[in-house]
């Protein structure tokens, strides 16, 4: 792939660099990446093709492919191999290449599920049902699992098998609006009518706006001798339709399919950079983030490969700053206060810290590492040391790993509840008793040091 002169690139990120409130810095950041020197001459036809969605459909080919012949053994490489044959229609190739990544590694239930929907669109209900059912094997919670279980017992006659599917996950999942309509389309075609007349409502109490919940509703009536009902549930079908075939017709259908596509190159490109960082490749890791980052610099994922990007060649003040700019356009997301926090601790920037902590809680944070590492923090610094002992306390709760019951006895120590202190690190050796840190704190305090 080819990359754009410094020149080019400038002209490209420029504009964004002074809308919206952009960073300066970040923008004089994306500039460097693009303007390395080891991507050489640019190839002048770049600056001429256009970015479209056949270009972009042949790019991300060419990366996937290019990963696979520079890493054959590698599942995941496979993976996403097989995930850009399946994008391009050549579904044959996609699970060929899907089946050779589980040759390598047989436990990604996700990869039998794809698998499972290309046979089901051959109509091979067999084969498909084959597929989810070792994904199930693997992974019995997976989204829509019994969903696809159950079209492929549909299509094979076994209505009855279907429906006991279905309403098993019914019994977990008893707000699926798809998975009640599913019910009343076997109940239909047991010809139990009443039945499908109450999944169907089901459905459009979970759904109101499900289309064809309204159609198989107006046959049920039909069928139960209600016409008037059935011509009002017909009706209110035609109307839904109608609005569906507008919003369709209103949709820039090019500028959605141009989005769609370059969203999967830049994955692809990312996946790829990841790859080949991991590899100790740092040149062409770079060049694929280059190209990713001209597609998008303020994409989110992108935002944050470029961050690990400049962690991965001991860059942490530039990792910091991508962060930094990433929180204003996306200040929602606490993964990324968190990301910043830990950095800034790292860097010595303790208030900037404390201010990606306290944002992390105050977003409602469900994340104990969260909570473990700003009492961990406080500790460090001495100070504070009521609340690090409740952040420690959050963290056990939110999740009771060896780990956050260290930081709990820690803090219990430093707050002089010895007991408490003592209780958190027996937990803590119990729940890894092959960890001698544990195990000598545990010594020290039982032999009476209130700080070990």
């Amino acid at each position: 792939m080819s990359i754009h002169t410094a020149n080019t690139s400038i002209r490209q990120i420029s504009p964004a660099c002074f809308l919206g409130g952009r960073s300066v810095l970040y923008c004089l950041l994306v500039f460097t990446l693009l303007s390395q020197s080891c991507y050489g001459q640019a190839d002048s036809s770049s600056e001429s093709t256009p970015t479209t969605p056949q270009t972009l459909l042949a790019e991300e080919l060419a990366v996937a492919q290019e990963l696979a012949g520079a890493f054959p053994e590698s599942a995941d490489v496979l993976f996403l191999l097989g995930n850009v044959y399946d994008h391009h229609g050549k579904k044959q190739q996609a699970v060929v290449t899907w089946q050779k990544g589980l040759s390598i590694d047989p436990s990604r239930a996700g990869v039998y599920v794809e698998i499972g929907r290309a046979f089901l669109r051959k109509g091979a209900y067999s084969q498909a049902l084959s597929q989810w059912n070792q994904a199930r094997a693997i992974n019995p919670d997976l989204p829509e699992l019994n969903s696809l279980r159950a079209r492929a017992l549909m299509g094979l006659g076994r209505h009855p098998e279907a429906l006991a599917v279905l309403q098993d996950e019914l019994r977990t999942h008893p707000q699926s609006a798809n998975v009640q309509f599913l019910c009343g389309q076997i109940h239909w075609l047991l010809k139990q009518f009443d039945q499908a007349r109450q999944c169907y409502e089901n459905a459009l109490r979970i759904a109101p706006s499900h289309t064809n919940a309204y159609y198989g509703l107006s046959k049920a009536y039909a069928r139960l001798k209600q016409p008037k009902k059935a011509r009002e549930s017909l009706s209110q079908f035609r109307t839904l339709k109608s609005e569906d075939m507008t919003q369709l017709k209103d949709q820039n259908e090019a500028y959605d399919d141009l989005q769609r596509v370059k969203g999967r190159t830049i994955e692809v490109l990312l996946q790829a950079h990841k790859v080949y960082l991991n590899a100790k490749d740092p040149d062409r890791a770079r060049k694929l983030l280059n190209r990713a980052v001209q597609l998008d610099p303020y994409r989110l994922e992108t935002m944050i490969q470029l961050a690990d990007f400049y962690q991965a060649v001991q860059q942490p003040e530039k990792a910091y700053q991508v962060l930094k700019d990433a929180r204003k356009l996306y200040a929602d997301q606490e993964a990324l206060w968190l990301r910043s926090g830990i950095l800034a601790m790292q860097l010595n920037k303790i208030a900037a810290a404390e201010t990606a902590f306290e944002k992390v809680v105050s977003l409602g944070s469900r994340s104990a590492e969260g909570y473990r590492i700003w009492a961990t923090m406080n500790l460090q610094l001495n100070r504070n040391l009521p609340e690090a002992l409740t952040y420690a306390e959050e963290a056990v709760s939110l999740q009771p790993i060896a780990q956050n019951y260290y930081v709990l006895g820690w803090a219990s120590a430093r707050n002089g509840l010895r007991r408490q202190a003592m209780e958190a690190m027996q937990q803590a050796a119990r729940l890894e008793p092959t960890n001698p840190k544990y195990t000598s704190i545990l010594d020290a305090l039982k032999q009476g040091k209130a700080d070990p």
